[in-house]
């Protein structure tokens, strides 16, 4: 069976991917019949991690030598030189028309002129009961919550009135020793997602809607001090 072809344009954050991002994207371009043909780049750069974040690397670092490399940045260039660029993601006299769906990296809410253009809609990934993901703080909220999983998966993004629509999910066990760790199984599982849904709809395989995705989940505030303690005292036993 001859795989369906596909045009894609993929959104980044200032010109610069994630490397579990660059890994899914890697996986793309290995598909047959997948054609890149538009990069767009928002202008916002990633912030530094949280200090909290830090802190707690560092104590894993020391404990479990846990290196958190799928969210350290890497450049989109070297994937794709010589797709067509557009350096600031401004929605006037943007047409997608002739997409077929474009892929959302840059972690970032879209406006809902640019999510109704492509014909297949936009795609990002989501991680635990938010529909937005943050991958510097990947299972942060579930760890501290002491949840048993993290759930993650691929969603359609839909207008900002309306729930997301989820593809496909799965979830990852939470390592209670390791917030490191539990980020880099959740990282690494959600680099398969977009390629393997893809290559299911390039075969006319079974791509159903599994379920809509729930309204986001309130958030408790909690403070870098109360963060950063609470980490120390799983890593402690107490």
């Amino acid at each position: 069976m001859t795989a369906e072809n596909y045009t894609i344009a993929i959104i980044v954050r200032n010109n610069m991917l994630y490397a579990w991002q660059h890994s899914v994207l890697k996986r793309l371009l290995a598909l047959k019949n997948i054609n890149v043909s538009l990069l767009l780049s928002t202008t916002t750069s990633v912030a530094k991690h949280p200090l909290a974040l830090r802190f707690i690397h560092h104590i894993e670092r020391y404990l479990y030598n846990c290196q958190p490399h799928l969210f350290t940045e890497r450049p989109v260039d070297d994937l794709l030189k010589e797709v067509k660029q557009q350096q600031s993601l401004g929605v006037r006299g943007l047409d997608l028309s002739a997409v077929d769906f474009v892929i959302n990296f840059s972690e970032e809410i879209l406006p809902d002129v640019l999510l109704k253009q492509p014909k297949r809609g936009v795609w990002s990934i989501f991680i635990g009961d938010t529909e937005t993901v943050n991958s510097q703080l990947t299972a942060m909220n579930d760890f501290l919550s002491e949840d048993d999983v993290v759930t993650i998966g691929l969603q359609l993004e839909t207008l900002a009135d309306e729930v997301n629509i989820i593809l496909y999910k799965s979830q990852v066990g939470i390592d209670m020793a390791s917030l490191c760790r539990t980020a880099e199984q959740c990282l690494h599982k959600i680099t398969h997602f977009i390629p393997y849904y893809l290559e299911q709809m390039q075969y006319k395989k079974k791509t159903t809607v599994l379920e809509f995705s729930q309204p986001n989940a309130p958030k408790n505030s909690i403070s870098i001090i109360e963060s950063a303690s609470l980490i120390w005292q799983k890593n402690n036993g107490h």
